[in-house]
């Protein structure tokens, strides 16, 4: 018989003799057989969930299963065979397939089964099935980590929860991308999949016919993956056809695993996507796509490897914790199975003592360098750097006989060195690049492995190191030698600039300092004069000018680098008061022992107070022990923030940091999360927290809380006002039980947000919770997310929410509710009189019964904003929901963004629209809006005269097809914003939609960002902005834009004689060449270059074209940090800006010099009035140095310096130096939080600013005891009379204290208090003092939402302040039947100019009670 030409062709031929040859029981196989699958004389059945029974003579009858995931082949045609055919030959595909899974198999049980403990001696080695112990991987979808939540938790081992992961929509997810630090485990893992599939020990892994494990050091961009395989895996003489292999790959593509190993050595470095093999085509699904691929790198790499070109979404992300605790015991324990004297446990107790090596252990590689150690002389060392000697020490002294391998390493360092500074980063080398000598005993000792490599039938031997942190030590090593003094002066000479300028190439860029934080860890290693000169670089690098660390990455670098010199003298730059950073974040037990070692030296510092006091932050997560952090914490007393994570809080350790903390009086935040040892601890720990006095906000979330703590708790917090927001979220114990702690909740006395998110809530429980909540007139805001329970079961507990009286935001999303609870929640929440917000969100059952729930949300009239987003709602859903809305008058926005299900369907449901007649915001993002829709819409939304704000943006289907939809925007006659962001649209689409603009009368906010293909082409799309002639504003923020497409648009721009305003924030291209577009911009009086990358260059550039713009007098400049500390390159160019009036310079990390230079050349720029230097936090704790220019700026009328980080001490200088300033009437200082509960050290200086007309002292943590002290500063500035306190919660519920103290301040003409917290009672205080200030005509007190819990009581204590002339109480949660109580006191207030807000029904309310008149007026 001939088998046909055809590659993959079957011959469907059976004899009638073959036909009727009996298939044997299936018993019958052999064991080698049923293993493997091979084709044999004996019939045999093989595979998984695909069965190939075969008879003697080679007939396969294939059963297929219609199922998903690994090891499911694609669908295939059926052959049927007639009794009269000949018997078939295997297909050729088939044979290769067959025989490239017996080669792999073979391979990965063999001399691939073998882990080598001692490198390269050969009796010391493991089977990997003895050895190996699984590692702790965390998984999630591959998205961004902006959500704060925590991935699964697995092992290694766990197959089935690492390849079943899928997409949100079911979509089983093929991309696994493993990542991690060096050592941890990463290629054993793969090693163990290899060796588990070719064991065919795991149900999953066996649903794989083949699994290539492919090493990506030895690959480049152009690696195809059939040529790897016969490269890495597979004999010359195998037999295999490449060309079978391959379509046997793409025929059983489900079938296939391909682990990748180490994308971040791959030889290839820059990658072009033009030039990528099938390796990496398969990665971004290319080719290859429905194989299941997984791919490992290190942290550095995630990035590049997740870009666009290669794994984009849906891709599951894998991160390699290492070992647990009790991996950790089971490895040792493993490594020391057949040793006599028990010597697993006593290093294990060794480690267990000790932090640092408690950590160490955690990272495979180095716990076997650690037993390797141990089992040699029962000793380990403190460092990374130090461990890493010993441990080379080791390998040369066991195998070669050498004591001293220093000189070997080093000279092998220099190879090390030139392969990690090369532009490529090499990891693999040639013989003749080492000194015959070193490279002899290094391979000897296991530090360098040899193999032979086989590329275009050529063979050579390729040179790698053990592992690349080896390579990296080494290197160091090497570096480090460079150091060693000698007696030759011209040789110690060119050592030191060689490694000056080594070290200066691998510190030119913050990425390159990132890939060798090792190698500058390894070089610090014991040696204090490399550390030195390596932070010093880092700082001089990276912060520039003043040194000061602006990138955490640098710090924690710098402070690793510093405990591996294990010197006793830290660099100024590591502990100057001025240079320790205000927030600081560890996130492992490395980079928390370095913070230690630095924080107990300085503590013991006897300038270890001031140095300390810079600290405001400290986040501390996945560590194991926090005690040692207390002794530091004590000296930082202007700490606000405390965050531990993950951190097991251990008997003792709470107690030990909460009592570091008693005297602190400005800690706001304590957060603690995921910490499984506080529970039925409270006892011990929580009386600890009522010393904390100025506590605002308390997190003891998902740390198992027992019953019996929340007793403790309570007592603890119950004589605190300043606490308004507690978190037990995450405490399941306490679901089923609320019964036995929820009469404590009660105790809460001063609690305005309570979440009891995640609890496991029942509905018996909410019983007890409402009776509790029911005697808390602060509380306001009540979390009870994610208690899955309390759905279909709310004809129970619902009837105890109208207890809820105080309630004004109850959210109750993720509750599994379905429409039977909707009608019993609605019933009771229409008895809660303060409920404004009622969240239903992501409970997805609502989606397919709207017709049975809707019609209860009648009982909720007051509701101003429904959101029913991602509710997975229909058309026929929107249709039953309108008829309800229309009759909730006082709903102004409805939010239904991402119901993907309304996307193409809109003319079954936007007619219903049209009831909406209140809607003001109508939010359809994300909703797979297509182009046929936009009619439809368009048409209703024509009839909403109210609807001024409609978003469409994210309906990606509207690009490129706007020729269709876009003539429909006409009749959006009443919408002023209309946000077509994230559409991808195109430049053609900016033709139709600019024709349509035009003639949309009312329309003044266009926005178009995040549709990055404009900013490629611009010259296409920016001629039709001549169509929008009327427009004042142009936005073209964050439009990727480059100077090509500045110079486009302006001369396009030039034609629109409206435009006077044009943003191009956030073009980060345009910085480092403003030279080429600058020159060409049109005239316009204000122009934003916030955020562009802008250098000292560009602004010489700007400023000289400025000086030809006459009618600009508002230039922003904030967010171009590289303007920080360089000031002084470009500040004689400023003054050529004649013209400004205002000068945005906020958040470009300005230092002390810097103003020196601004100062100077500001007071040759005689327009300038209004100068903000916002967000320059290093302004703050060095006022000394440079609040002595300002006085140079003479003609300034207005000066911010918010949000600056401005102590007491500062003040001191800025007033006396403002004093000096005749024209300055605005100071704003609003947001410098280290001037709350400080003001007696502070205010005293404030009457040396005489001529201020207007103070802010906005969200600064004021307090009763700081107002006391300001108002009798204020009391003696004549010319102040407007004093700004707004945001200063701790003023709330506090009146008392405080409000006696404001007839102080005589002369003042306007006092603001919005968003204070105020309540009625304090509202009392206030009035009363105002009574007694003549002069004050205005009173803003919008943002005090609680007022409106006694709207008499309130306007009542209003009629004490008869003489004001303008009160704001808007957003102060006001309803209509509030209105007959506030209309009574408005007549005798006959000149009050009333505000409140933007809410028309209560307007119209108001104004219902009041007489005719034109004596006063309602906004």
């Amino acid at each position: 018989m001939q088998q046909s030409e055809a590659a993959c062709q079957q011959t469907d031929v059976l004899t009638m003799m073959q036909q009727e040859a009996q298939v044997p029981d299936p018993s019958a196989a052999t064991d080698l057989s049923q293993r493997t699958g091979a084709i044999g004389n004996s019939g045999t059945i093989s595979g998984s969930h695909n069965p190939i029974i075969v008879n003697s003579s080679g007939v396969n009858i294939n059963y297929n299963f219609p199922l998903e995931g690994p090891g499911v082949p694609a669908p295939r045609p059926q052959h049927s065979q007639r009794p009269d055919q000949e018997p078939r030959l295997m297909d050729p595909c088939q044979e290769a397939g067959n025989k490239t899974r017996d080669n792999l198999k073979i391979l990965y049980k063999t001399t691939g089964s073998y882990v080598q403990l001692s490198p390269k001696v050969d009796d010391d080695q493991r089977h990997i099935a003895g050895i190996y112990t699984k590692v702790q991987l965390e998984t999630r979808e591959g998205v961004a980590d902006v959500t704060g939540k925590k991935g699964e938790t697995v092992n290694s081992t766990e197959y089935a929860k690492i390849f079943r992961l899928r997409t949100r929509t079911g979509e089983l997810i093929k991309r696994l991308i493993f990542f991690g630090m060096g050592g941890v485990g990463k290629s054993t893992i793969f090693d163990k999949i290899a060796y588990d599939w070719a064991d065919e020990a795991n149900e999953i892994l066996n649903g794989f016919k083949l699994v290539f494990l492919l090493e990506m050091c030895a690959l480049s961009q152009k690696s195809n993956l059939v040529d790897s395989a016969f490269d890495q895996l597979l004999d010359e003489d195998s037999g295999i056809a490449k060309d079978k292999l391959d379509q046997f790959i793409l025929a059983n593509p489900n079938e296939v695993l391909i682990l990748l190993d180490g994308f971040d050595e791959m030889k290839t470095k820059t990658l072009d996507a033009d030039s990528f093999g099938s390796i990496l085509k398969a990665l971004n699904r290319t080719k290859y796509r429905e194989c299941f691929i997984c791919v490992s790198t290190r942290p550095s790499h995630l990035e590049t490897l997740m870009s666009k070109t290669l794994v984009e979404n849906p891709c599951t992300h894998v991160k390699v914790l290492g070992f647990a605790d009790e991996d950790v015991n089971e490895y040792v324990q493993k490594f020391y199975d057949e040793d006599p004297d028990d010597s697993g446990s006593a290093l294990i107790q060794t480690i267990r003592k000790s932090n640092i090596l408690s950590e160490f252990s955690t990272n495979p590689m180095l716990l076997l360098l650690m037993c390797l150690l141990w089992r040699e002389s029962k000793q380990l060392p403190e460092t990374t750097s130090r461990l890493f000697t010993e441990a080379v020490e080791h390998m040369f002294t066991s195998k070669t006989h050498i004591k001293d391998a220093s000189e070997t390493v080093i000279a092998i360092g220099k190879t090390a060195l030139n392969g990690l500074m090369n532009a490529n980063k090499r990891f693999s080398f040639q013989e003749n690049e080492f000194e015959p000598i070193a490279l002899d005993l290094a391979l000897k000792a296991g530090i360098l492995t040899k193999a032979r490599v086989i590329k275009n039938r050529k063979s050579h031997n390729n040179i790698q190191f053990m592992h690349k942190t080896m390579q990296e030590y080494c290197a160091a090593k090497y570096l480090q030698s460079l150091t060693i003094p000698t007696l030759r002066f011209l040789t110690r000479w060119k050592k030191k600039i060689t490694f000056q300028n080594k070290l200066r190439q691998m510190c030119s860029k913050l990425k390159d300092v990132v890939s060798n934080d090792f190698l500058f860890r390894f070089c610090c290693g014991d040696n204090e004069r490399c550390m030195t000169h390596i932070v010093n670089l880092l700082d001089s690098k990276f912060n520039k000018d003043e040194p000061r660390y602006q990138s955490e990455v640098v710090q924690v670098i710098s402070r690793n680098c510093f405990f591996e010199s294990q010197s006793k003298n830290p660099p100024q730059c590591l502990t100057r008061d001025s240079q320790i950073p205000s927030t600081i974040k560890v996130d492992n037990n490395n980079d928390f022992r370095s913070l230690i070692y630095l924080l107990e030296i300085i503590s013991s510092s006897e300038s270890r107070t001031a140095q300390l006091a810079r600290v405001e932050t400290i986040e501390v997560s996945r560590v194991s022990s926090v005690s040692d952090l207390a002794v530091a914490l004590g000296y930082m007393e202007n700490l606000r923030n405390l965050r531990l994570y993950s951190c097991p809080l251990v008997t003792g350790d709470l107690e030990k940091t909460l009592m570091s903390l008693k005297c602190h009086k400005l800690l706001t935040n304590l957060c603690i999360k995921w910490d499984s040892t506080l529970g039925g601890r409270a006892i011990e720990w929580a009386p600890h927290i009522k010393h904390l006095t100025s506590l605002n906000k308390l997190e003891i979330s998902y740390c198992k809380l027992k019953i019996t703590d929340i007793e403790h708790i309570a007592l603890s917090v119950s004589d605190m006002p300043t606490l308004t927001n507690l978190s037990l979220a995450g405490n399941t114990e306490l679901g089923r039980s609320a019964g036995r702690w929820a009469k404590n909740v009660s105790q809460f006395t001063y609690i305005q947000t309570l979440n009891l998110s995640n609890c496991t809530l029942q509905w018996t429980d909410i019983e007890h919770i409402a009776s509790a909540v029911s005697d808390m007139p602060s509380l306001t805001v009540l979390i009870l997310t994610d208690n899955t329970e309390l759905g279909r079961s709310a004809g129970r507990w619902a009837k105890n929410v109208s207890q809820f009286t105080y309630i004004q935001t109850l959210n109750l999303s993720n509750c599994t509710l379905e429409w039977t609870d909707i009608e019993h929640i609605a019933w009771a929440a229409g008895d809660m009189p303060r409920l404004t917000d009622l969240i239903l969100t992501d409970n997805p059952a609502l989606g397919a019964s709207t017709e049975e729930w809707s019609r209860y949300l009648f009982r909720v009239k007051q509701k101003h904003t429904l959101d029913l987003s991602n509710s997975s709602l229909t058309w026929k859903d929107i249709d039953t929901i309108s008829i309800v809305l229309d009759h909730i008058p006082a709903l102004t926005i409805l939010n239904l963004t991402s119901n993907t299900a309304l996307g193409g369907s809109a003319e079954m449901w936007a007619k219903n629209s049209l009831q909406y007649t209140n809607i003001q915001t109508l939010n359809l993002s994300n909703c797979t809006l297509q182009w046929t829709d936009i009619e439809h819409i368009a048409s209703v939304i024509s009839g909403i005269p109210t609807l001024t704000n409609l978003s469409l943006a994210g309906n990606t289907s509207l690009s490129e097809s706007s020729d269709y939809w876009t003539k429909n925007l006409l009749r959006f006659t009443n919408i002023q914003t209309l946000s077509l962001s994230h559409c991808t649209l195109q430049w053609r689409d900016i033709e139709n939609i600019a024709l349509a603009v035009s003639d949309m009368p009312r329309l003044t906010n266009l926005i178009l960002t995040d549709n990055p293909a404009l900013g490629a082409s611009t010259e296409k799309w920016s001629r039709y902005l001549f169509r929008v002639k009327e427009k004042h504003t142009l936005d073209l923020s964050n439009s990727s834009l480059t100077w090509k497409d500045v110079d486009t648009i302006s001369v396009v721009v030039n034609h629109i004689p409206a435009l006077t305003k044009l943003s191009l924030a956030g073009n980060t291209a345009l910085g480092g060449l403003a030279e080429k577009w600058v020159k060409k911009l049109p005239e316009m009086t204000q122009l934003d270059l916030s955020s562009c990358n802008l250098t000292p260059t560009d602004i010489k550039h700007i400023a000289s074209a400025v000086y030809y713009k006459p009618s600009l007098t508002d230039i922003i400049l904030g967010g171009n940090r590289a303007l920080g500390g360089s000031i002084k390159l470009c500040a004689n160019a400023l003054p050529k800006m004649l013209q400004i009036n205002r000068l945005d310079l906020s958040f470009c990390d300005l230092t002390p010099t810097d103003i020196e230079h601004i100062a100077s050349a500001v007071g040759n720029m005689p327009s300038l009035t209004d100068m903000i230097l916002a967000g320059n936090q290093a302004l703050g704790r060095s006022a000394e140095k440079w609040a002595k220019e300002l006085p140079k700026m003479w003609q300034l009328y207005r000066l911010s310096l918010s949000f600056c980080d401005l102590t007491p001490t500062d003040i001191e200088h800025i007033a006396s130096a403002v004093g000096n300033m005749p024209e300055l009437t605005d100071m704003i200082l609003a947001g410098n939080q280290a001037l709350g509960r400080s003001a007696e050290k502070w205010a005293k200086e404030l009457p040396k600013m005489l001529r201020l007309n207007r103070l802010d002292l906005s969200f600064c943590d004021l307090t009763p005891t700081d107002i006391e002290h300001i108002s009798s500063a204020v009391g003696n500035m004549p010319e102040l009379t407007a004093l700004n306190l707004a945001g200063n919660q701790a003023l709330g519920r506090s009146a008392k204290k405080w409000a006696k103290e404001l007839p102080k301040m005589l002369r003042l003409n306007r006092l603001d208090l919005s968003f204070c917290d105020l309540t009625t009672t304090d509202i009392k205080h206030i009035a009363s003092a105002v009574g007694n200030m003549p002069e004050l005509a205005g009173m803003i007190l919008g943002g005090n939402k609680a007022l409106s819990k006694s709207a008499e009581l309130c306007a009542k204590e209003l009629l004490k302040m008869r003489h004001l002339k303008m009160l704001d109480l808007s957003n102060c949660n006001f309803k209509p039947s509030d209105c007959r109580p506030l209309a009574v006191f408005m007549p005798d207030m006959p000149f009050l100019t009333l505000h409140i807000g933007d809410n028309q029904e209560l307007f119209d309310k108001l104004k219902s009670y009041l007489p005719p008149s034109n004596s006063y007026f309602v906004y």
